[in-house]
């Protein structure tokens, strides 16, 4: 029976029925990705309306800027730790 089966009368039911998954720790890509993408369709509906200066748009792409910019100071400690 495999390890995170229900067994009857087991008294960690609720630990059992979950398997222990330890995976190492990812700091980098999705998150700026999904910003870098969400900055990316916006543009492209700001381009098709004609609203380069609306503040939603500019309040997105300055913050974006902002991500991007930060991430090197973000990874120094990942980069020191693997060396």
């Amino acid at each position: 029976m495999p390890p995170w089966a229900c067994k009857s009368g087991d008294s960690d039911t609720v630990r059992s029925l979950r398997p222990v998954v330890r995976r190492k720790p990812n700091p980098r890509g999705c998150p700026v990705a999904i910003s870098v993408s969400d900055v990316l369709h916006n543009t492209y509906y700001v381009a098709s309306h004609g609203q380069w200066l609306a503040s939603f748009y500019v309040a997105q792409v300055v913050f974006c800027s902002a991500v991007l910019a930060l991430i090197p100071f973000a990874m120094a400690p990942y980069r020191a730790a693997a060396r």
